[in-house]
């Protein structure tokens, strides 16, 4: 059941999250946010930098100018994410605040989200006793005008041996959409069927259980398909991934240094010639959480983001 409950919070997005994190928490806060190593963590303070100049000789008062966005996340003594806040300053700037609630299973019940436009309350319900687990949906909105709405939405999930095969929702109105999802046994998906697009891939592993190769196509003819190395510490260090018609599209090569991961990435014309480079550095700490994340395209650091992460005793 702990594995099903992560994959319907994989599957169906809510308003904020973390990913490769734990199965009861959403799945919508920035891809920024990953967090490898949760346990006693207290709250995450971040900060997201980016400008076109580059910060290779900006001060500490310069950097402060281009701040995109400041977020903060609070974690409860169960690992689950309790609040999540965010000030983003682009745009004419906005803010949000969400406050999650739990059962004592640790399966979402209740979202309450407040921005400048609006205050939206999700209640989550849950079906037990059967080989489906039903969810519903409850949003009340109500905005500075006053205007209330009502949403509910009834989601159906089939599970076959802690596999989802199958999403049905009833939205507004009666309208009807159905995901399909099919797992294999180390549960990647090979088969997806989603708003008529039907996606199937093949996965080749090594005698760990590393994927060293994965084949994706779907009924649009797109797709392609991706190489994998690690090193004797089974970790990854390179990705090669191919267009279907064998042409070289990127190259990931990923170091491992004290303390520091540096991804490089490699981008290629069609004659195989190299387009262009771009490089994320990450500093961690002793934990092995990253608290600096910083991107640079041709040696000149151009994104830039910090992360204050308290710890429990």
């Amino acid at each position: 059941m702990k594995h099903f409950i992560f994959l319907l919070f994989t599957i169906i997005t809510t308003s904020a999250s973390l990913a490769q994190i734990k199965r009861s928490l959403p799945n919508d806060i920035p891809h920024d946010n990953d967090i490898d190593y949760l346990t006693k963590i207290s709250s995450v303070e971040v900060i997201s930098y980016k400008t076109q100049i580059g910060f290779n000789n900006l001060d500490s008062i310069g950097k402060k100018e281009f701040i995109q966005k400041k977020e903060f996340l609070s974690f409860d003594e169960n690992e689950n994410l309790i609040e999540y806040k965010k000030s983003d300053f682009t745009y004419g700037g906005s803010k949000i605040q969400e406050k999650y609630r739990y059962d004592n299973e640790h399966q979402l019940i209740e979202i309450i989200s407040k921005n400048q436009y609006n205050n939206t309350k999700t209640v989550y319900e849950y079906e037990e006793g059967s080989e489906n687990i039903n969810r519903i949906d409850y949003d009340y909105s109500i905005s500075k005008r006053n205007y209330k709405t009502k949403h509910r939405a009834y989601v159906m999930y089939g599970i076959n041996n802690n596999n989802v095969h199958e999403v049905k929702s009833i939205g507004d109105y009666g309208r009807v959409s159905k995901d399909i999802y099919k797992f294999d046994s180390n549960g990647n998906v090979i088969y997806s069927e989603t708003r008529g697009i039907i996606t199937k891939t093949k996965y080749t592993y090594d005698s760990k259980g590393n994927v060293i190769k994965e084949y994706t196509t779907n009924n649009n003819n797109k797709g392609g398909y991706s190489k994998h190395k690690y090193n004797t510490n089974n970790k990854l260090i390179e990705t090669i991934s191919y267009e279907l018609n064998d042409k070289l599209f990127t190259k990931l090569v990923l170091k491992y240094l004290n303390g520091v991961i540096i991804h490089e990435i490699l981008y290629y014309y069609k004659n195989n010639k190299i387009s262009g480079k771009r490089e994320i550095k990450y500093q961690l700490d002793n934990i092995g959480n990253w608290t600096r994340k910083e991107f640079f395209k041709d040696d000149i650091s151009y994104e830039l983001i910090t992360r204050k992460i308290k710890y429990r005793s």
